[in-house]
């Protein structure tokens, strides 16, 4: 993928998007009941195009926490399909802060521009990717219809 092309090509990186957050009675009520299928939407476009895609993961270390790797809500949701380019596991915020090294990988594969979705608490997601990315980044877009915010999470010591 490293070319001069690529330097146009905008990586997708879906942030947390797992089954776990379709649990109401542990996250509260959504508000976009259309993020998955947005989400299934744009890894489509991507693919057709043959654009890099990242997916991230998040691991918690709460075993209360429907996003604990021993708990069914770890998995992808069903819109998070196919094999990504590159798969990010993390246990903290920002999916800059996972392994493999994202960052790493973007400027190995000479990508300086990024296109985010996926689930964005309080706590991690999103916003924390977003805010790293500026420091390290050309562009960042983020697709707000893509998304879904969660205001509330429940009182853990980790997510």
């Amino acid at each position: 993928m490293t070319s001069n092309s690529a330097l146009r090509t905008p990586a997708l990186i879906v942030i947390d998007v797992q089954r776990g957050f379709g649990d109401a009675e542990f996250w509260g009520p959504r508000n976009n009941l259309d993020c998955e299928d947005n989400i299934a939407a744009l890894i489509a476009r991507w693919r057709e195009r043959r654009w890099p895609v990242v997916f991230v993961q998040h691991d918690s270390d709460s075993p209360e926490s429907p996003l604990h790797p021993d708990n069914p809500g770890h998995a992808f949701a069903d819109a998070v399909t196919g094999t990504p380019d590159l798969l990010v596991r993390k246990r903290v915020n920002s999916s800059f802060h996972g392994a493999p090294d994202l960052h790493a990988w973007l400027a190995e594969e000479g990508l300086s521009e990024v296109v985010i979705c996926g689930i964005a608490t309080n706590l991690h997601g999103e916003f924390a990717t977003v805010l790293s990315t500026r420091e390290v980044l050309e562009r960042t877009r983020v697709m707000f219809d893509g998304g879904l915010p969660i205001k509330n999470p429940p009182k853990l010591t980790t997510l």
